[in-house]
């Protein structure tokens, strides 16, 4: 967790044991006064060969999230946030489901059946986000 004083800039690298880091996500917890939060967009959080498409993801608090079968075999999705179980639902081959998020946070999406089928998704209420 890295922790900056209100109201200074800072510029460089995410890094883990004095290497960069790839797919690291920055997040600015509580948002100063600026910027209005982007328009709802479409996430889709796709899973092939029993691996989610990426590890990490970021979505606004009205973005649309689903959940995409490209496989051949059930799936779940279980979505849990810091505290408490969102979502365990079954998802069948070839189907989509909706994800209802919602509150910011960090949510972790796996499923039951498949043990390295895992993402991750950092959900904000404004646009101080990047990847």
């Amino acid at each position: 967790m890295l922790r900056f004083a209100e109201g200074r800039k800072r510029f460089g690298l995410v890094g883990k044991n004095g290497r960069p880091v790839a797919s690291a996500i920055v997040l600015v917890e509580v948002a100063a006064p600026g910027l209005a939060p982007p328009p709802p967009r479409a996430l889709e959080l796709a899973i092939r060969g029993s691996r989610y498409d990426r590890l990490l993801s970021f979505a606004g608090v009205d973005d649309d999230i689903v959940v995409s079968n490209r496989d051949g075999v059930l799936h779940t999705v279980h979505a849990h946030g810091e505290a408490s179980v969102i979502a365990n639902r079954p998802l069948t081959p070839m189907s989509s489901v909706h994800l209802e998020l919602g509150s910011p946070g960090v949510y972790a999406i796996r499923c039951d059946n498949h043990p390295g089928e895992i993402t991750f998704v950092v959900v904000v209420d404004h646009p101080y986000v990047t990847m």
